[in-house]
């Protein structure tokens, strides 16, 4: 099937790296990614909205890109705001890492974060001292090198800080369960007690800023959260769901497939009618995982100097255990996911539907002379007023 080419003249002309390079910086904004962003958009939004947004979704689907989008283009909608205020940053994207050993530390999360902030002296996290001359108070930092402190503590002070002077509204961290990590020989006890630990670590961010934290992973960082319901309780819930094999499944997966390959500095050599359902199959539905199978098979290409086949894509799919072990363990973790979901709606239906019922008409014979009123007594309504 031929398509038309948006690739630049120029990247097809350069080295394969590059070209390699230029495929794997493309997103591609599909009708589910946008759906995301939507809700994202208007959760992070919302003037009374909790704040705390879990993003779980499969491997593969493209929680990454997702979050990458939102962050650009919360600094898209913000150009006036900066250009008034240079300090102002509007959001940050961290990819946490995993602990080598033992617990997760938020230290190197602070050091990144404060960079992305363009704070000054990050690993000079200094004493502040105080003078008060007159009736003004002056805080400075201390210039002796011996008194250095870059603890910990020091940093969440001057992390939180920044947050609320640079106005940050959104901070994204993928790959968010490595701040829940602790020791494989851990008991069950303890994990639950460090989830609880660190999930108060973060609401302290959240109480005493105006930044909402949007904590992205996949369906074992979702049975995390409900593991002890410090998380999942007190958060807002968005699925960054893959396709199906229903009409809008397939419709939405070939569009995105289409611009993709679009992009591809690469001749292409397959009728993309007869495989497309092969690739959502082989994907999963997830448009992070169709991207990966394409640039391996570009990489494939350029290095044997031949057009995309899809015999070459076959090459570059999952091992059947793999693909199958993935594929159990998505259906699993989504129709869990939707079960809670579910049930939260449910239960937030049983909270509000007592609020909009009418007040019925009264039904109560006229009184007689001498008789008595009798006591009106509220009955089921009241257990689900606040």
């Amino acid at each position: 099937m031929k398509m038309q080419s948006l690739v630049p003249a120029s990247v097809l002309a350069s080295s394969n790296a590059e070209r390699e390079q230029y495929f794997s910086s493309t997103v591609v904004e599909h009708p589910y990614m946008k759906r995301a962003l939507t809700r994202l958009n208007e959760a992070t939004s919302a003037f009374d909205s909790q704040r705390m947004i879990l993003l779980l979704g499969g491997a593969g689907v493209g929680k990454t890109a997702l979050l990458e989008a939102l962050v650009s283009k919360r600094f898209d909608a913000r150009k006036e705001e900066m250009l008034s205020d240079r300090r102002r940053v509007p959001a940050l994207f961290v990819e946490l890492e995993p602990p080598v050993t033992g617990k997760f530390s938020f230290v190197p999360f602070y050091r990144e974060a404060l960079g992305l902030m363009n704070a000054a002296a990050i690993d000079k996290t200094l004493p502040i001292s105080q003078r008060r001359p007159g009736r003004d108070q002056i805080l400075f930092h201390t210039v002796d090198a011996k008194e250095l402190n870059t603890s910990g503590e020091r940093l969440k002070i001057r992390f939180r800080n920044n947050l609320i002077d640079r106005q940050v509204e959104i901070v994204a961290l993928d790959e968010a369960i490595f701040a829940f990590e602790i020791g494989s020989s851990s008991s069950h006890e303890d994990r639950l007690k460090h989830v609880i630990t660190q999930a108060n670590h973060l609401r302290s961010f959240i109480n005493k800023s105006p930044t909402t934290f949007i904590l992205a992973g996949a369906h074992d960082f979702f049975e995390l959260t409900v593991s002890t319901s410090q998380l999942a309780r007190r958060s807002s819930i968005v699925h960054f769901e893959p396709y199906g094999m229903d009409n809008e499944g397939i419709s939405g997966f070939t569009g995105a497939l289409i611009e993709l390959l679009r992009h591809l500095p690469v001749e292409n050599a397959f009728e993309l009618h007869e495989h497309a359902t092969e690739l959502l199959l082989q994907s999963l539905g997830c448009i992070g995982n169709l991207k990966d199978i394409l640039k391996r098979a570009l990489s494939l290409s350029l290095q044997r100097s031949v057009p995309l086949s899809f015999a070459v894509l076959r090459e570059c799919f999952l091992s059947p255990p793999a693909h199958e072990a993935i594929r159990q363990e998505m259906v699993s973790g989504t129709k869990r996911l939707s079960t809670f979901l579910s049930n939260a709606d449910l239960a937030r239906h049983m909270l509000e539907e007592p609020r909009k019922v009418s007040v019925p008409v009264s039904t109560t014979k006229k009184l007689k002379p001498g008789e008595m009123k009798p006591s009106f007594r509220r009955e089921a309504t009241d257990k689900w007023d606040s």
